[in-house]
């Protein structure tokens, strides 16, 4: 959730440039709307594909938001 508002802030500033080459042409809007499909995609792939290694796809990808929205906070991206 912090990590989608600081993605906002920072394609809506032009102080800021989003590293993420998939969302980094896209408008606020358009990268919530990927980021929430993603979201999705990770629920569907962790709760009916790969539920066995739920607990190791969710440290993982808990790690890279906090690493996001640390290195966010460092340049200055508030929320």
């Amino acid at each position: 959730m912090v990590e989608t508002i600081q993605t906002r802030e920072i394609l809506s500033n032009d102080e800021y440039k989003e590293l993420n080459p998939i969302i980094k042409n896209m408008s606020p809007d358009e990268a919530t709307a990927a980021i929430a499909l993603t979201y999705g995609g990770m629920y569907l792939l962790v709760d009916k594909i790969l539920p066995e290694y739920r607990t190791e796809i969710i440290m993982f990808l808990g790690i890279i938001s906090i690493a996001c929205v640390t290195n966010n906070f460092s340049i200055g991206v508030r929320f």
